[in-house]
């Protein structure tokens, strides 16, 4: 890693130096786009962004998605005439320099000789980043939703559908308002066998992610395109930009317990072990947990065959039960518990199956 920043670094300098050598900055004009249905020298993803000065605006790392040329990363240097673009199925639109971001997938064109190092170094003459659209994405990669897709998230069984816009009241831009408004959509996680709808609320007269906590996972999204004065945006015009990352463990709680099931017979002997539980009856019953309310289902848990359960939340307040098999009872459940971050609750839950 120290070798490719000192290889990224010195070609910054370098490029700088070439340039500013040659002709100053206030000369630059932007050379022509590249036709989009061409093929690009490179397509990768970028894992490293270095910013730079004068008319080198800065350099990429970018992880090849095949060998090219003998390289598999290349740093790629971007100067103030490449020409930059982000595509979003067959729109594409101008970016600026800070929208070029780890993780994202980049097309580049060439504007030059590839210099043999590695990682190999070459200028850009133009640069199209990629959106990933639904399918299987990784955590803490952005992707993107039209209203009606979805996206797998690959390292866990998750998944995210877009389904609607439930309301749009964002002031449109250089109109003035009493009240900035908000966008309000709603999503679908599935998880495992758990499905829940949640609403995600997004202010308007902002360009930023907002933020919101689902279980153990934190959701940035945000949604495009923005209202202009005069002109209606129609539902499949919408779409959600997200990322999904894991909780920090000092932002979250910890709850956990033991669950006692019995009696598991008709009739208990002396000398029976009330721990003798087979591991079919843990199998069959789960802790399930629920929002403030007691009515939305959040996410329903394994207890382990010694009768333990523990599992991560983000701070909040939640209900707890469990799914009540047969004539299942409990007078431990439902309850009402606060989860703060860095705090560990302890519920122990006896579960009285009914047998008699």
């Amino acid at each position: 890693m120290r070798l490719v920043s000192l290889i990224i670094l010195l070609a910054v300098v370098a490029g700088v130096g070439l340039l500013v050598a040659g002709c100053d900055s206030s000369e630059d004009t932007p050379s022509t786009p590249v036709p989009l249905d061409t093929s690009p020298d490179l397509i990768g993803d970028i894992v490293e962004v270095h910013p730079g000065y004068g008319v080198v605006r800065g350099t990429l790392l970018i992880e090849a998605n095949e060998v090219i040329n003998s390289s598999d990363k290349y740093v790629v240097t971007v100067k103030n005439e490449t020409q930059l673009f982000k595509q979003d199925g067959k729109e594409t639109s101008p970016i600026s320099w800070n929208d070029l971001q780890v993780g994202r997938e980049a097309r580049v064109w060439f504007g030059g000789p590839v210099k043999e190092s590695y990682p190999a170094q070459v200028d850009a003459k133009q640069i199209v980043i990629t959106l990933h659209s639904g399918s299987e994405v990784g955590l803490g990669q952005e992707f993107v939703l039209a209203i009606g897709q979805k996206a797998k998230i690959r390292e866990e069984n998750l998944e995210i559908t877009f389904k609607e816009v439930v309301g749009d009241s964002r002031c449109p831009r250089n109109v003035t308002c009493i009240w900035q408004g908000e966008v309000r959509l709603e999503i679908q996680i599935v998880q495992g066998s758990a499905s829940q709808s949640i609403v995600l609320t997004q202010p308007g007269l902002s360009d930023e992610y907002a933020r919101e906590n689902y279980d153990e996972y934190e959701i940035f999204f945000k949604v495009s395109p923005y209202p202009e004065a005069g002109k209606q945006i129609h539902q499949d015009e919408y779409r959600l930009l997200m990322i999904v990352a894991k909780l920090d463990a000092s932002h979250v709680g910890i709850l956990k317990g033991r669950v006692k099931i019995g009696p598991i017979r008709p009739v208990e002997h002396p000398g029976d072990d009330p721990y003798d539980i087979p591991p079919e009856v843990y199998d069959a019953r789960k802790v399930m947990l629920y929002d403030s309310s007691g009515k939305n289902l959040i996410k329903k848990f394994d207890i382990g065959h010694d009768g333990y359960y523990s599992v991560e939340l983000p701070p909040g307040i939640y209900m707890v039960d469990i799914n009540h098999l047969g004539i299942d009872s409990s007078s431990d459940v439902p309850k009402q518990i606060e989860v703060r971050a860095g705090d560990t609750i302890e519920l122990k839950i006896n579960i009285d199956t009914g047998i008699r």
